[in-house]
């Protein structure tokens, strides 16, 4: 699916990879990683889950990451969830 008329006007160039996301399970989340082409950066555009797998993306590989939220309610851009310990933080900006 192209969303060329969507996407020109902001970013000239295209993307590596799209994305729609699918939830945050674990089997959904491990098969993703390997299909990804290696990129510069990792863009999160959506809401709660768009964003929660962007940032689950750039945080596994290593990558700077831009995020832009289209719900106004989301708090997805300040908060973290340490896989490790399940501790949940929460930033404001």
């Amino acid at each position: 699916m192209t969303l060329n008329y969507a996407r020109e006007p902001f970013f000239p160039v295209s993307p590596r990879h799209l994305e729609f996301q699918q939830g945050m399970g674990e089997g959904y989340l491990d098969a993703l990683l390997p299909r990804l082409p290696d990129a510069d950066r990792v863009l999160g555009i959506g809401g709660g889950n768009a964003l929660d797998v962007a940032k689950f993306v750039a945080w596994t590989l290593g990558k700077p990451l831009v995020l832009i939220p289209t719900i106004v309610s989301t708090g997805v851009p300040v908060s973290a969830i340490d896989r490790d310990t399940a501790r949940h933080d929460m930033g404001f900006s």
